[in-house]
């Protein structure tokens, strides 16, 4: 809670945050901890364990599917691919494989 009283974004304290977890994922508190403890503790892309919230529930927007538990950041890059595996691919070989040619 913030010192005004309302509950903040990220307060994933309590009832609140299993009430939060059955509602919107159809989960349970206790079967998010698994999935967490599951996944080492860390986001299921990049591995960093969450700092100041609680790691995202990530699924399918159109099959409601749940796919993982991932940091912010890491669910926003998905957002921002459009979810799109050919995209995301493709920023993989970017990244492996740059396209800028020094000296040409």
């Amino acid at each position: 809670m913030s010192p005004t009283g309302k509950r903040k974004h990220n307060d994933w304290s309590g009832k609140g945050r299993a009430a939060k977890l059955k509602k919107a994922y159809g989960i349970t508190l206790e079967q998010y901890d698994k999935q967490f403890v599951a996944q080492g503790g860390g986001c299921a892309i990049c591995g960093k364990p969450p700092k100041s919230r609680s790691l995202d529930v990530d699924h399918d927007h159109k099959t409601g599917q749940l796919r993982g538990l991932l940091c912010h950041m890491c669910n926003r890059a998905l957002a921002y691919l459009r979810n799109d595996n050919g995209a995301a691919r493709r920023a993989s070989e970017y990244l492996l494989n740059p396209p800028w040619q020094p000296n040409s």
